[in-house]
């Protein structure tokens, strides 16, 4: 299962970085959790108990029931649409990112600012109504509190100021309480029902359910069918805030299958669970005078009279709950979508709300979300009802719009859509084209008076009947449509790249997890495992380093200068001797190597007599003279980076460093075998010795064929056959070098081959 994860994670990173963005938001959302926050933030036991009473005035049960169910499923169509898109593009900009991508900046630019002002009403609407019951509850419990728009106002703000704390948790937390949160509404509904079916005494009849309608508008009766339009608003309003799924993407795992799949199945879950709770509410109706004139407290006034205070509760107490999770939920989408739109430097003070915490959430975008729907819902202290309904129409509206914008850029992209792992195949061309033409009916009909009161130039208008939807969503429009033409067309490019290659994107991900953890964390390469680890280690680390080298240095001039002496020693006795003795040594030697290139995984290099060998370059200088070469990072092959506590790329350097130090156990071994084989191959007389070839894995430089054919092996192999044959004889000199040590080069699948000694070759006494 942790193998899976993790691969997962790596998809959706790759797809992130393709997209142009970091890794910055926590990736711990599975595909049930994404589901939940969609299911929660549409909350059939927020959205339908607190907007029951649109449309019971509106149209009557027949809106209720009927109305549910044509809305419901014109909703899944546009689910569909979004949800093709969303696979394409899994990012937490989600809406406007699609829109910028398919159609330009202007386009994404309209689409993310109707998108937030959607987001931040649906918040409001959302809070709002769940202060309505909450203070119904609190009425019954402690008789006397009041239920005054004042009293409502108080305890949604308590709200807005609990959900603002739960929001700056982990996205852990977070994960849990939607999924938490998707049960208790399910269980829910079914508990509701379940009272509402066998605790009254009396219900109303299918055909009042079902048939019924009441025009309690004000409208005439001969307009009854944009009466019932009116009342779609408490469907639409329900089903809506689903984008959730998608603007969870960058925290969701395999996004581009289930950031789609958790949009649909949310709404077609809703859409079955709402219709059976609506059904069940409406039976359970006393009296229709008594639902009316009860307004906004419809549902608690048919729970009170039908089941009595004590079941009325704890129905409440169910409800209540669920709507917390819901504005939760609204509060944690919405503000991703901030994030998102900030970090493409689209709202003003960007800077300010792309910030994250420690913990990876969005600290100031949570708090502009919770500040800013707190401030709408102030007109409510005038008219609680209007204000409510004025509330949800702009929610409704402005996510609408966001929604349809990128589904008419789909359309018109046609076949060069690129789609994701999620697709609609040919379908998209019916069931978007639908959800456009639904889109736009429902806009026109939410901008429309929901009185004859207000109704513009009327002789009955009323400032507080008007419904302000045209006036905030016409000012939005103007507002950011002006500041698009006066300003933003000359610097808003849509969405930026947050680094221009894979590196830079990495590097942002490596800075966030060390601030994140508060020290430097490394990767150790032999291990797998990532461990934690402060500046200071790091700092001793590299010096412990250093002062390896620095010894190997040491080490290597005192053998060098063994050297010398042995050599100087040696060449009295007999070259016939010496060359027997020389081919016995290297054929130890070589076995030892193979022996050691299998251990390690290394190849072992073919020894040619085109360098000079090590005992003439330490002839060629005095021994005090020799100036002993220290590997390098171009000796290894490695890139050595100095780590600090906030070095993005200390991973990397620390993981270098581990492959040097196993280079150098290995170099500490073969030393010894060098000293052996450096000693055996003296000169005498200025004859060349003949030298042998170590023989080597297939990984190693294979011979010339000539040089295979003209000199046969010196010692019986060994070895697999897959080794190498002598080489030829070195030449009678060599030129005089400095001392060095050569790397042998890398092969596929190797971390790096051990240095090992050159040929040597004869040179004049001194």
């Amino acid at each position: 299962m942790a193998a899976t994860e993790s691969a997962e994670r790596t998809e959706d990173e790759a797809i992130l970085h393709r997209l142009g963005y970091a890794q910055v938001l926590y990736r711990e959302m599975g595909g049930f959790s994404n589901f939940a926050i969609s299911f929660t933030i549409i909350s059939i036991l927020a959205g339908c108990l607190t907007s029951y009473y649109l449309a019971f005035n509106n149209g009557g049960p027949v809106a209720i029931t009927w109305g549910w169910l044509l809305v419901g499923a014109f909703c899944i169509l546009v689910a569909m649409a979004m949800g093709e898109i969303a696979s394409a593009m899994p990012t937490a900009g989600a809406l406007y990112f699609w829109a910028s991508k398919l159609g330009g900046p202007a386009w994404g630019w309209f689409t993310g600012w109707f998108n937030l002002v959607g987001e931040i009403a649906v918040t409001a609407s959302i809070q709002y109504g769940s202060a309505i019951f909450t203070t119904a509850l609190l009425n019954l419990w402690f008789p006397g509190l009041g239920n005054e728009t004042g009293t409502i106002f108080v305890v949604f703000t308590v709200i807005a100021a609990l959900q603002l704390g739960l929001n700056l948790l982990n996205i852990n937390v977070l994960a849990l309480l939607n999924t938490v949160s998707a049960w208790w509404h399910m269980a829910g509904v079914a508990v509701i029902v379940l009272v509402l079916a066998v605790v009254p005494e009396t219900h109303q009849s299918p055909a009042f359910v079902f048939g019924e309608t009441i025009n309690n508008s004000g409208f005439s009766d001969t307009a009854f069918w944009f009466v019932f339009g009116i009342g779609l608003l408490m469907s639409q309003y329900t089903i809506t805030g689903f984008d959730a799924s998608a603007h969870m993407s960058e925290e969701t795992r395999s996004a581009s299958r289930t950031a789609a799949l958790g949009m649909v199945m949310a709404v077609v879950a809703s859409v079955v669970f709402g219709f059976i709770l609506l059904v069940a509410v409406t039976f359970a109706v006393p009296d229709v005078p008594g639902v009316i004139d009860a307004g906004g407290d419809a549902v608690i006034y048919i729970w009170t009279v039908a089941l009595g205070e004590t079941w009325t509760q704890f129905l409440l107490l169910i409800a209540v709950i669920a709507q917390l999770f819901c504005g939760t939920a609204s509060v944690t989408a919405s503000s991703r979508m901030m994030f998102a739109f900030s970090r493409d430097q689209a709202v003003p003070f960007s800077n300010v709300w792309r910030k994250v915490a420690s913990n990876r959430a969005p600290v100031n975008a949570v708090t502009a979300i919770c500040v800013l729907s707190w401030a709408l819902m102030l007109p409510t202290l005038v008219n609680g009802v209007l204000g409510y309904a004025v509330g949800t129409s702009i929610a409704v509206i402005g996510l609408y719009i966001a929604f349809g914008l990128p589904i008419i850029l789909r359309i018109k992209a046609g076949d060069s859509f690129e789609a994701g792992a999620w697709s609609l195949g040919n379908r998209y061309k019916w069931i978007s084209t639908i959800s456009v033409v639904w889109i736009g009916l429902v806009c026109i009909l939410f901008l429309m008076p929901l009185s004859p009161a207000g109704v513009p130039f009327s002789a009955e208008f009323d400032w507080e009947a008007m419904n302000y939807a045209p006036l905030t969503v016409g000012g939005a429009l103007i507002l950011f449509g002006g500041w698009y033409l006066i300003s933003a067309r000359h610097w808003f490019t849509g969405p930026v790249p947050e680094g221009g290659s894979l590196a830079e994107l990495q590097s942002i991900e490596d800075q966030l997890a060390v601030e994140a953890a508060g020290t430097t964390t490394s990767t150790t390469a032999a291990a797998g495992a990532a461990t934690t680890a402060g500046a200071v280690a790091v700092a001793e680390k590299a010096d412990e380093k250093d002062a390896a080298a620095e010894k190997d240095t040491e080490k290597d001039t005192a053998a060098e200068k063994a050297d010398e002496k042995d050599t100087a020693a040696e060449k009295d006795e007999a070259g016939t001797k010496t060359d027997e003795k020389a081919d016995a040594t290297d054929a130890d030697t070589t076995d030892t190597k193979a022996a050691e290139s299998a251990d390690t995984g290394t190849a072992v290099e073919p020894l040619t007599t085109d360098e000079p060998t090590v005992e003439a370059k330490a002839e060629a200088k005095p021994a005090a003279d020799v100036e002993p070469v220290a590997p390098t990072a171009a000796d290894t092959g490695t890139a050595e980076a100095t780590p600090t506590a906030v070095d993005p790329g200390v991973r990397a350097a620390l993981k270098d460093e581990l492959k040097d130090e196993l280079k150098a156990e290995l170099k500490e071994e073969l030393k010894a075998e060098l000293l052996a084989e450096l000693t055996a191959k003296a000169t005498t007389n200025g004859r060349a010795k003949r030298t042998t070839k170590p023989r080597t894995s297939a990984a190693a430089t294979p011979k010339t064929e000539a040089a295979a054919a003209t000199t046969p092996p010196t010692t019986p192999p060994t070895t697999p056959p897959t080794t190498s044959e002598t080489a030829p004889e070195a030449a009678p000199t060599a030129p005089k070098r400095r001392t060095t040590r050569k790397a042998a080069p890398k092969t596929d699948g190797e971390a790096g081959a051990a240095p090992e000694a050159e040929p040597e070759a004869d040179t004049p006494a001194k």
